[in-house]
């Protein structure tokens, strides 16, 4: 299947990449403005939740993908 992977920032973010397990994104390694909202299609490769984590070159820490 198909999940969303919804992504806002409220700084500009640079550089984000994708640490994903049993899914392959559609996109990585791109830039969001202040403010920015990217929606990323995720081809999962296995039944199950999504799970992983965003970083951002500029950024001092990650972020935990949490299911909605």
């Amino acid at each position: 299947g198909v999940v969303l992977l919804s992504i806002a920032t409220r700084r500009f973010a640079q550089s984000i990449s994708l640490d994903l397990k049993g899914g392959a994104p559609d996109d990585d390694y791109f830039h969001l403005p202040p403010g920015g909202r990217k929606t990323i299609r995720v081809k999962m490769s296995s039944a199950g939740k999504l799970q992983g984590v965003v970083r951002a070159l500029n950024a001092y820490a990650v972020a935990r993908i949490r299911p909605v």
